[in-house]
């Protein structure tokens, strides 16, 4: 923010049923734009570990859609009488707040019916999506605004759970300041041939099919190119898949969970960044790929051209369509990557603010 002064203006921040994934990311990033003294952030317990900076009430994890959420709001809002609340979990109270701005920040496309696409983890999650579905819909009217980082989101959004055009904001917003250091440090690589896709291993998140594709390219063409994951230590069933891959022969190589700043090398010395993706409500990996000077092969979802301008798409429901990229990424210079959104951390601000 340089030399600017943080906005001052009583926000309260219900976070009751946040996880430690991009959405915490995401929130400690907009907290640090915004004066700690006027903020108060409701936290659950699993957390809370990651807020320690900010003033908080640790609370445990509540139903966004039970009434001890709406009592602890309600309570909260009375004594600490804040300007704006902001939901920072897809969903808005059940009634209003007293004196305050609702806005509601919306990060979970599995809540969208049209865009979720079979893709979630269970039938228990599936039930659960569709019952928040059902709540956001009924809700649509509790929040004075609805903020998405993507205008397909923002789109599928107002035309599943009634909310109006005039209440929504696009307001894309992420960490750019390591991401700029990082392309001034790369400047100089020498990019590998290889390629590489910076993600979790939710099932959304296509790796099982690009793995299908890499054995493909071997054992039917005789190419081997290198392809580098961050799967998470836990995820027993992909770290599988990715072992069987290697002893066939197959040059995938995981480096599980990274640090941002080893994660944003990685890319950078990697030539490729490949991004199966079937549902993304931003899609930063895609982002960095294309600052950090990637080609970047990505499905071919109208997600992706919300944020980049690839240098080539696939049928992300495809393996076979996967290797048709690939081989021609390999074979054929691609015309070059560009991101297309900005930070607007700004903008966020100064709706949190108004």
């Amino acid at each position: 923010m340089g030399n600017q002064k943080k906005q001052r203006t009583q926000i309260l921040v219900d976070a009751t049923n946040l996880g430690r994934g991009g959405g915490t990311v995401l929130l400690k990033y907009l907290l640090k734009h915004l004066d700690r003294e006027s903020v108060r952030v409701l936290i659950s317990e699993k957390a809370a570990s990651e807020f320690d900076a900010c003033p908080s009430l640790h609370v445990e994890s509540l139903n966004p859609l039970g009434s001890k959420r709406q009592r602890l709001l309600q309570e909260q809002c009375r004594s600490f009488q804040p300007r704006t609340l902001l939901c920072f979990g897809n969903v808005p109270p059940r009634q209003r707040v007293a004196n305050a701005q609702v806005i509601t920040y919306f990060h979970n496309a599995h809540l969208l019916a049209s865009v979720d696409r079979g893709t979630s983890d269970s039938l228990k999650d599936r039930i659960r999506y569709q019952i928040l579905r059902a709540a956001i819909r009924r809700r649509g009217n509790q929040s004075d605004y609805w903020v998405f980082q993507t205008k397909a989101i923002c789109n599928a959004a107002i035309s599943e759970h009634s909310i109006l055009p005039k209440q929504t904001r696009v307001i894309p917003f992420y960490d750019d300041k390591e991401l700029n250091a990082a392309c001034s440090r790369n400047r100089q690589v020498v990019k590998q041939q290889a390629f590489t896709y910076v993600s979790n291993g939710r099932p959304h998140k296509n790796h099982s099919r690009l793995i299908q594709a890499w054995r493909i390219l071997a054992e039917r063409y005789d190419l081997h190119p290198e392809l580098h994951l961050t799967v998470e230590a836990d995820n027993r069933s992909l770290l599988g898949s990715i072992e069987r891959a290697t002893r066939a022969g197959v040059r995938v190589i995981n480096h599980g969970e990274l640090g941002y700043q080893k994660t944003l090398d990685l890319v950078a010395a990697c030539k490729f960044v490949v991004y199966p993706s079937m549902l993304e409500t931003l899609g930063l990996g895609m982002i960095e790929g294309a600052a950090l000077g990637c080609d970047v092969l990505a499905s071919d979802f109208t997600f992706v051209n919300d944020v980049i301008q690839a240098s080539a798409t696939f049928d992300a429901t495809n393996p076979l369509a996967i290797v048709n990229v690939v081989r021609d990424a390999m074979n054929t210079k691609l015309a070059r990557s560009d991101v297309r959104v900005s930070n607007q951390i700004q903008e966020m601000v100064q709706l949190l603010c108004s």
